[in-house]
């Protein structure tokens, strides 16, 4: 009876690996051609995939640090505007996302992403960065902001990086952590064995499709925005590392002081765009950015949800230019060309 059970279980288990993931999907011409116009670097022996564009504005490089599950390709709709308006923007996508690398850490941690970063920039020959960021990455925006806020104390950086952050955008997203909680399915994600037997083998496209959806506020994704988000997860297994990559709740957590602290104290310019309809988005966020930052540095668009970069780009733009105009008198940065690819 036992060793019927156990061939019933194998079978229903590849099955559902067979049903849930193969065949891979592929990408569109749209993401083909996104992969195309960009490069890699070695991060630790690893491929570190990047976009690096010149702009047509007379100076500023923005940063773009993509969330949880997502990449570089999110920022598409907004990509022409940001190119417009800035000297250089740069896109990475962080180990374990996107088209670059997807080693199998046990963990994937704000540090990682941080360092990673860091390396990209000091690649690149680039000091003096306004960070725009969304997602997971405002917690990795945090984590660089506190380390700059420890290089002006005068503390020391051993990695020897001198990243200037001359403004922080935030898109939706918790920058506060204290209060944070861990919600179910990232509870269930976080068990071991658990998590990996859920992320490799119940997690398919159907999934995804649904919790993606339900992120979205009046604008709802394609089904072509859907199946590329789900080529771009699914690429090098990237599916099968959810669970590691969903420490960063952990880790935030952890770090939550010294997190808060940074955003709190630093005099970096900071400004918070949310949409209205984001589920993630709570009350609780909301006044703990009122309390330590300020309220008229909150910008709230109607209608959008978890993803206003995707969902209301135009107005993203639009509160963007007006955040980076307001700060110029206070933001003095160098105008420096892109480095050769």
């Amino acid at each position: 009876m036992n060793s019927i059970l156990s061939t019933f279980g194998y079978t229903a288990a590849g099955a559902a690996a067979i049903y849930a993931f193969y065949p891979a999907p592929g990408f569109s011409l749209a993401i083909e051609k996104w992969r195309a116009s960009g490069s890699y670097k070695m991060f630790r022996n690893y491929k570190i995939f990047y976009r690096d564009e010149e702009g047509q504005g007379e100076t500023g490089t923005v940063l773009l640090i993509s969330g949880f599950a997502q990449s570089t390709y999110d920022w598409r709709k907004i990509w022409d505007g940001l190119i417009k308006n800035n000297r250089r923007v740069v896109a990475v996508d962080m180990l374990g996302c996107g088209f670059s690398d997807k080693p199998r850490f046990p963990t994937y941690d704000l540090a990682l992403h941080a360092d990673l970063y860091e390396f990209m920039m000091h690649e690149l020959g680039i000091q003096d960065v306004h960070i725009l960021s969304c997602d997971m990455g405002n917690n990795v925006a945090s984590e660089l902001v506190a380390r700059y806020e420890d290089r002006v104390a005068g503390k020391a950086n051993s990695k020897g990086f001198t990243l200037n952050i001359n403004s922080l955008c935030i898109l939706n997203g918790r920058v506060f952590t204290g209060n944070a909680e861990i919600i179910k399915v990232e509870k269930l994600l976080l068990l071991p064995y658990v998590g990996a037997f859920i992320c490799r083998y119940l997690y398919g496209f159907s999934m995804f499709a649904d919790t993606m959806t339900k992120l979205y506020g009046s604008t709802k994704p394609t089904p072509g925005d859907l199946h590329g988000a789900w080529a771009i997860f699914r690429f090098n297994h990237g599916n099968a590392l959810a669970n590691k990559f969903c420490y960063y709740v952990v880790d935030r957590l952890n770090k939550a002081n010294r997190l808060t602290t940074a955003i709190h104290r630093t005099k970096v310019p900071r400004y918070f765009i949310y949409g209205n309809k984001d589920p993630h988005v709570a009350e609780d966020i909301i006044n703990a950015w009122k309390q330590y930052v300020s309220e008229d540095s909150l910008m709230e668009i109607d209608g959008a949800g978890h993803f206003p970069h995707l969902e209301k780009p135009s107005v993203v733009i639009q509160k963007y230019y007006y955040f980076r105009e307001s700060i110029k008198p206070i933001v003095a940065e160098p105008n420096v060309a892109p480095a050769p690819q």
